[in-house]
C-alpha cells in the first residue's frame, strides 16, 4: 500500500483531464491532434487503464497550458483543499452542464473514498 500511496491516483489523473478539458472547452480530438495521443490510449489513461508517460504528460500539460504538477495534483496544498473545478478556477456561476456532471462524479468518487475508508476501520475494529 505504501507505494500505492506514492503513486499518483490515476483516476484522478482522468478526472482533472476531464475538467480541464470542459473548462477550456476542448475536445478529445483537439487533445490527441496536438499531443500526438492515440485517443483510444487518452481514453485509458482518464480511467486509469493506463499508465501515462512522462513525455506524454509533459505534451497533456502543454495541451492544457497549466504546469506539469497542477495536471498531476502535486506539491500543492490548495489541491487537496479545493473540489477539482475550483481548484481550476471555476466557481459554480460559471459552470456548464457538462461541468456539473463531472462535478456530481467528482463527489460520488470522493463519497465512495469515505465509505471504503469507514467500512474498513468498522472491520479492523471489530477484529
Amino acid at each position: 500500500m505504501g507505494e500505492m500511496a506514492d503513486r499518483v491516483e490515476m483516476d484522478e489523473l482522468g478526472d482533472r483531464i476531464r475538467v480541464l478539458l470542459a473548462i477550456q472547452n476542448k475536445s478529445i480530438s483537439e487533445l490527441s491532434e496536438f499531443t500526438g495521443i492515440s485517443r483510444p490510449t487518452i481514453y485509458r489513461i482518464m480511467e486509469g487503464k493506463s499508465e501515462i508517460k512522462l513525455k506524454d504528460a509533459i505534451k497533456i500539460s502543454s495541451f492544457f497550458q497549466v504546469p506539469l504538477e497542477k495536471l498531476f495534483g502535486l506539491e500543492d496544498p490548495e489541491f487537496k483543499e479545493k473540489p477539482y473545478p475550483e481548484y481550476y478556477g471555476l466557481t459554480p456561476s460559471n459552470e456548464t452542464p457538462a461541468l456539473q456532471k463531472i462535478y456530481k462524479k467528482l463527489a460520488q468518487k470522493e463519497l465512495a473514498k469515505i465509505l471504503k475508508h469507514a467500512a474498513k476501520l468498522l472491520e479492523e475494529e471489530s477484529e
